[in-house]
């Protein structure tokens, strides 16, 4: 016997099945829609923010970069290339020359900050010195008009330049030179070049002798004056052995500058020393042996002896002023 099974199938009738399909049919278009819905919205999001950025780039764009700030006033990067066309054109990198004319404005507005000025006569002393064949400042670019500003004002205000005698300051420098067997050059050479017991005799000399003044002058048992006519007739501790060829100076008022100090360690020690009266210490002192020379070597000893302070009260004011300013250095970019 055969028995009848149960059929799970469901039988619609035609209207039923219509609905189902469109109902299927309504919920697939949602989805598509939503979907679609949501694509849209995620490229409208992504233009808008393209848009954004291009908008602010461009609008940045127009804007000149900054290469610093002095009190408020901006000083752009196109304005600071060229202003520094000529010291860049000279072999100055263009990162050191911005960097001198942010120092040489900052000093500037210091300055004005402390009511201080300069005259004609204070350009012209200081343009004559810098570019003696030039004939006035109207012929100078913006960057040498700057540098005679600049200038005048260090030597105005520092007191280490015959510009201002009256402000200068004025000493003595003495030097116990031992460097004859030492260097050299393409066209000369003391025989015995190299020698190194006679180089270490002369070096005993020279310590000595420097040893001895120092202590004379501090003791008062010699003037200065007195004391560099001794030294520069001595040729023993003269270039080359040669009478007259001294390398000790008086410094200072209307005697040599201290821009013409020779050798550079005595040089920067002697700006060092021109604020405050007095004798300072016996330092050891480096120069090159011969030209191609790469590293300096001891070449001599030295002293420095300030008989008149320089006008360092006003400088530092004027370097205190400089450092109190608002400022933001970004450069060149």
């Amino acid at each position: 016997m055969h028995s009848k099974r149960k059929s799970n199938t469901t039988h619609s009738s035609p209207d039923a099945a219509g609905e189902m399909v469109v109902m299927q049919g309504r919920s697939l278009f949602r989805r598509w829609t939503g979907k679609l819905l949501m694509a849209v919205l995620a490229l409208s999001l992504v233009a808008g923010t393209t848009t954004g950025v291009l908008w602010w780039r461009n609008t940045a764009s127009d804007q000149p970069e900054v290469a610093f700030t002095i009190e408020g006033t901006k000083y752009t990067q196109d304005d600071i290339r060229t202003l520094i066309k000529y010291p860049v054109s000279v072999g100055v990198s263009e990162k050191d020359a911005a960097e001198q004319a942010y120092d040489m404005y900052k000093l500037e507005v210091a300055a004005r900050k402390l009511d201080l000025s300069l005259n004609d006569s204070d350009l012209e002393k200081t343009r004559v010195l810098l570019f003696p064949d030039s004939k006035s400042m109207n012929e100078f670019n913006e960057w040498q008009k700057l540098t005679v500003r600049n200038q005048a004002f260090n030597a105005k205000m520092a007191g280490t330049n015959t510009q201002y005698p009256e402000l200068s300051a004025k000493g003595y420098v003495y030097v116990f030179y031992f460097g004859n067997l030492i260097q050299t050059s393409s066209d000369y050479a003391l025989a015995n070049t190299g020698n190194e017991t006679l180089i270490a005799q002369d070096k005993e000399y020279a310590k000595s002798q420097a040893d001895k003044y120092y202590a004379m002058l501090k003791n008062g048992e010699i003037s200065p004056e007195q004391a560099y006519k001794e030294i520069t007739v001595d040729t023993r501790l003269g270039y080359h052995n040669q009478a007259g060829a001294t390398l000790s100076r008086k410094v200072g008022g209307t005697a040599t500058p201290f821009s013409a100090i020779p050798f550079e360690d005595m040089k920067l020690a002697a700006y060092d020393a021109a604020g405050k009266a007095g004798l300072n210490a016996v330092q050891v002192g480096r120069d090159y042996a011969t030209e191609t020379s790469k590293n300096r070597v001891n070449t001599y000893y030295y002293i420095i002896y300030i008989t008149k302070a320089g006008n360092s009260e006003c400088w530092e004011k004027l370097q205190q002023s400089a450092d109190k300013l608002r400022v933001e250095y970004r450069g060149l970019e």
